[in-house]
């Protein structure tokens, strides 16, 4: 559930999203944690970084508001959320990566 709602808040939030991927990276199910890749792709320009930022921001309370809901724990982000390069005048990010 938490992915698919990431997914439709990306979908929802086209203004800022143009799409984003995501994918369990690490499962350890005796140590009881998962780790969740989102690579989402920002709609603006890179020159826009303050719209960016805002974006960004509000990704990851929703996300962090839709754990706690759950009653997933919220462990740590495990890197910083950057942006990396280029995409057809897109800025696509590094993963912004949880511990579930």
């Amino acid at each position: 559930e938490l992915v698919d709602s990431i997914r439709q808040y990306i979908t929802d939030k086209d203004t800022d999203w143009v799409n984003g991927s995501l994918l369990f990276s690490k499962m350890n199910y005796s140590a009881g944690y998962m780790a969740l890749d989102i690579w989402p792709t920002y709609r603006c320009l890179h020159q826009d970084l303050g719209a960016m930022s805002d974006s960004k921001t509000r990704l990851l309370l929703f996300i962090h508001s839709y754990m706690q809901m759950a009653g997933i724990e919220y462990v740590r982000p495990v890197q910083r959320f950057t942006d990396i390069g280029n995409e057809g005048g897109k800025r696509q990010s590094s993963p912004l990566a949880f511990e579930l």
